[in-house]
């Protein structure tokens, strides 16, 4: 995170958790600092795979969600992005499967290699 911030990416958290629950995860990480946008279930109507989440996460950020890269470990996550007009990445270091990534515009081992191919 610390690199992509350093290069000038802006960074947002989009999640199925609580606000509270996703705020404590990134505080315990040391990566709050980082990241410019957090949405969560309690900030939509619409969950992923629904494109609303990643387009408020857009808006937080000031950028369109065309020039986003939604990196996630699920179709879930891939199929949000790619509805929401991002390029989709897929991370195969969570719970998805090489099939759920179908429809990624990458696929990477874990979420490090990013910075690589960025």
């Amino acid at each position: 995170m610390r690199v992509l911030r350093s290069r000038g990416y802006l960074l947002g958290v989009v999640t199925s958790r609580d606000r509270d629950e996703a705020l404590m995860i990134l505080q315990c990480s040391d990566l709050q600092p980082f990241i410019g946008a957090v949405v969560t279930r309690e900030d939509t109507v619409r969950m992923k795979p629904h494109p609303m989440p990643i387009r408020l996460a857009a808006q937080q950020l000031g950028v369109a969600p065309e020039q986003c890269i939604m990196v996630g470990d699920t179709g879930v996550d891939i199929r949000s992005g790619k509805a929401a007009g991002a390029l989709a990445v897929g991370v195969r270091s969570g719970f998805g499967e090489d099939r759920d990534f179908a429809e990624a515009d990458l696929v990477l081992d874990t979420s490090a290699q990013l910075v690589t191919w960025l």
